[in-house]
């Protein structure tokens, strides 16, 4: 269907097309009239606003207005390659991406693995799995109790054989986690004390698997995601967990992997490369606070 609300352009009447997954996170209380009041502040040009229901092709929208979890704005910006604006409500369970502070007018920076975007983390190893595994039914009843239930269950020892090349520093071992960042925060923790929103870089976490296995070998195991997570990193740190920022890496394993990418599996070969893109489109986080102002 489609509405007129409006919008700044340039005296022409544009389009912006909505994307609403009512399966992220939950899907009640959701104020769209509070969203279209907010962005109408100021504008008085109409723009035609149509819901998408799977046909439309983003790119042949001026806007998008995009509601959902992390997983549906990474789809969004990697569905949407002009130089137009992305409106973001974070209406998932999480919202890692929707949360992290952004000064207004900096650029967007996302991380590439081979052809493919992610706005704030790719991993493989212990836990990742939750993120793509937890299902709906609980996360609509319980939120992020859910996602913590189903941790309990992961504390498990990986063993990934992994050769690392970052900026032509090689890591080569066995590791039970792999997060390449592009954000401060992960799993719900700000962490990453070296994030720079600015900075063209990757930020890298590597924690090895300990020499024992389980029973014994998860008392280490714990002690370093404790440290890391619980505690984080404002500077670089190298031995049992490894942590440091570079402009691009590639991983070899042994078997191919799949991955969490921004929440959504992500199943690659044996081999990949990962790199930043700053991204043409200029995005707007739309949080509650600025939502509840337009009631």
């Amino acid at each position: 269907m489609a509405q007129n609300i409006m919008g700044k352009t340039n005296g022409n009447q544009t389009n912006c097309l909505l994307i609403n997954n009512l399966n992220s996170g939950k899907s009640k209380g959701r104020d769209l009239d509070a969203v279209l009041r907010y962005l109408n502040e100021g504008n008085d040009t109409p723009t035609s606003f149509i819901t998408y229901d799977g046909t439309q092709n983003p790119d042949e929208y001026d806007s998008l207005l995009v509601f959902g979890g992390d997983g549906t704005v990474s789809n969004a910006l990697n569905d949407y390659h002009v130089s137009g604006k992305m409106f973001y409500v974070p209406c998932g369970t999480v919202n890692d991406f929707g949360k992290i502070k952004r000064e207004q007018k900096a650029p967007l920076i996302l991380g590439k693995v081979n052809d493919k975007r992610f706005c704030y983390v790719l991993a493989t190893g212990s836990f990742t799995s939750i993120g793509y595994q937890t299902k709906r039914k609980y996360k609509e009843k319980i939120g992020r109790i859910a996602y913590l239930l189903n941790a309990l269950k992961e504390l498990k020892i990986h063993r990934l054989d992994l050769k690392i090349n970052a900026d032509g520093r090689i890591l080569d071992g066995q590791y039970t986690l792999v997060m390449i960042l592009r954000s401060p925060r992960c799993f719900g923790f700000n962490f990453n004390g070296l994030y720079d929103q600015k900075e063209n870089k990757l930020y890298c976490l590597l924690i090895k698997s300990p020499k024992l296995n389980a029973p014994l070998g998860i008392v280490p195991l714990f002690i370093r995601f404790f440290r890391t997570f619980f505690m984080g990193y404002k500077q670089e740190k190298h031995g049992g967990v490894e942590f440091f920022k570079c402009n691009d890496l590639t991983i070899e394993a042994s078997k191919n992997l799949t991955y969490c990418l921004d929440g959504e599996e992500y199943s690659a070969d044996k081999k990949i490369k990962v790199s930043t893109e700053l991204s043409s489109v200029d995005l707007t986080v739309i949080n509650k606070t600025k939502i509840k102002k337009n009631r």
